[in-house]
């Protein structure tokens, strides 16, 4: 039985990162429907990816009404054993990371923070906090991972 620790904070969001919390689309999806000018903020459209959102915005696309997403950003890490994939889901069906997280912690667009192959252990990161994912795994940011082979 794997040990968790979870951390689970108040997030402020903007409007893209509202649209991909709601489950509209991936970034650029949304993005492309904000530019589009296909989305609006209580009424009026909104172009810009960064504008900030509150709780009480209406925020529809297409003047269907945005169910907002969540509100939370949830951090885990967790030992990944062998045979496990470091994924979200497998179009084969084997045993994802995911399936590791008991339920009282899962949360909407929980992901790995990186990868591990599937016979490799160790420590994984998820979250749904897709900035801090980015962080830790685009090269640009140059954060630094240590394998004992």
């Amino acid at each position: 039985m794997a040990a968790w620790y979870a951390h689970i904070v108040a997030a402020s969001t903007t409007l893209l990162k509202h649209l991909v919390a709601a489950g509209i689309g991936a970034r650029r999806a949304s993005a492309a429907l904000i530019v589009g000018g296909r989305v609006a903020i209580n009424g009026l459209i909104s172009d810009s990816l960064t504008q900030p959102i509150s709780v009480t915005d209406n925020v529809t696309v297409d003047g269907n009404q945005v169910t907002p997403g969540p509100t939370t950003k949830t951090y885990l890490m967790a030992h990944k054993p062998g045979g496990y994939l470091s994924t979200v889901t497998d179009p084969r069906g084997r045993p994802t990371v995911l399936n590791l997280v008991p339920i009282k912690f899962r949360a909407p667009g929980l992901v790995p923070a990186g990868r591990l192959d599937m016979p490799t252990t160790g420590l994984i990161v998820l979250t749904n906090d897709g900035d801090l994912v980015n962080q830790l795994t685009h090269p640009r940011y140059g954060v630094e991972k240590e394998y004992q082979a």
